[in-house]
């Protein structure tokens, strides 16, 4: 497939844009052109934050060439580059996906522990994130995006 820069240029400004987003590779690209929407895998070879990626997204769907009312881009980076510290941005992206989740990760620490992944609550609310399956889908984002798997627990303010 091919490289992030190679396909969007026709429709994007890349200026500004760090190389490993425009030397990314496209691993699969779907357009509901019902929904207008796109939602790309795209594999970086460095890491990317965030903040860059969902301006990037912005972009794409602002694009008036392509006439989107949204874009996602569900990234892979390598092993190597998974940290505890962006384990905000894992739970940035986690909200988005599952809205009702939002207010219960407030104030979280994370941290590594024997192996698992703990975010340690603030607020309460670990029988609503264990019902919605919050550590199993903080679980597999880390898998998805990294390739690792760890198990994720919540302690802190459990009630």
């Amino acid at each position: 497939m091919k490289n992030f820069g190679d396909f969007f240029n026709p429709y994007i400004d890349l200026k500004g844009l760090p190389q490993q987003v425009v030397s990314g590779e496209i691993k699969s690209l779907q357009i509901d052109s019902k929904n207008r929407t796109l939602a790309m895998r795209g594999k970086f070879y460095a890491l990317v934050e965030r903040p860059v990626l969902y301006a990037l997204e912005e972009k794409i769907a602002s694009c008036k060439q392509l006439m989107l009312k949204h874009a996602e881009i569900r990234p892979e980076f390598p092993k190597d580059s998974f940290r505890v510290d962006l384990c905000p941005d894992l739970v940035a992206e986690l909200k988005r996906r599952e809205a009702s989740i939002n207010g219960f990760l407030e104030g979280s620490a994370l941290r590594m522990e024997n192996g698992a992944f703990v975010v340690t609550l603030s607020h309460g609310g670990a029988e609503m994130l264990l019902s919605r399956h919050v550590d199993k889908m903080l679980s597999q984002l880390i898998a998805e995006e990294f390739g690792q798997t760890f198990p994720v627990r919540f302690d802190g303010v459990l009630t």
